[in-house]
């Protein structure tokens, strides 16, 4: 049935003349994937999940990297009032603004990049708005994603790894990673945790800037072996299940979130 509904399909539709109204329906079918929902936490469906993290865990752990201006880490402390979270930013101008929101709402912040070993890196961003959200560790980012003059800023980084174990955390509850294409070096400096299993869910961004670091969802489920893929949805998690090029390697905004195996059973979808 399928096979002839799409055979008719391209039989009536696959024609020039149609071309926009098949872009609009592809534009739909996207957002129903939880594909380029960004307008707002409630559209991404990051509300509803940290409000589920809230529920499952006692107190939960959360490590926010790529913390920006505190929006993520503020609706975490809102949605988890007893949780711990800690927020990282590297960007000097982003970091000193976040000082006050993390001290209003009780989350803790710290000033790296985060990396797969500790360096010095360039950080990029827009030469006439900097401190913006789109800084970017790869500085073709800024001209040929956003079309602007980049500028640049050297900053420390340091391992995941590193900077639990110097902070005394055990275990991470949620790891959420918004770094603008350099989520998998951020995995990749968290060996030791992710090996270890203290690491129980990961919430990552998958957009156009991996094109920029040329990373591909394949990656995220080789290091992420003993996890569960999803895909956040305004209300729901969409079960990505194995790895498929057709449907992971969309790049353009979506969130995934990868629960370790040991619970995707049973947490709340």
């Amino acid at each position: 049935m399928k096979r002839a509904i799409f055979f008719l399909y391209r039989l009536l539709f696959a024609y020039p003349f149609f071309y926009r109204l098949n872009y609009y329906l592809y534009c739909l079918a996207l957002r129903g994937m939880g594909i380029l929902n960004y307008e707002n936490s409630t559209v991404s469906g990051e509300r509803r999940f940290l409000k589920r993290v809230g529920s499952y865990f006692n107190n939960p752990v959360i490590v926010d990297v790529g913390c920006n201006e505190g929006a993520y880490a503020t609706l975490c402390k809102e949605k988890c009032p007893g949780a711990s979270v800690y927020g990282i930013e590297p960007h000097p101008q982003t970091y000193a603004r976040l000082l006050p929101l993390a001290e209003r709402f009780g989350f803790m912040v710290f000033q790296y990049a985060v990396n797969d070993k500790e360096a010095e890196l360039t950080l990029y961003d827009y030469a006439d708005k900097d401190g913006s959200s789109h800084a970017s560790l790869y500085s073709e980012v800024i001209p040929e994603l956003h079309g602007s003059t980049p500028k640049s800023t050297v900053v420390p980084a340091v391992s995941l790894d590193y900077f639990l174990q110097t902070n005394g955390i055990e275990r991470v509850n949620l790891l959420k990673i918004d770094t603008e294409g350099h989520e998998l070096k951020v995995l990749q400096g968290a060996k030791k945790y992710l090996e270890a299993g203290k690491i129980d869910i990961i919430h990552f961004e998958f957009n156009q800037m991996n094109t920029i670091s040329r990373t591909f969802m394949r990656d995220f489920y080789e290091i992420l072996k003993d996890f569960d893929f999803y895909r956040l949805l305004p209300r729901h998690l969409l079960p990505l299940g194995p790895y498929s090029p057709a449907m992971s390697e969309i790049f353009l905004f979506h969130n995934n979130i990868a629960i370790n195996k040991r619970i995707s059973h049973s947490f709340p979808k």
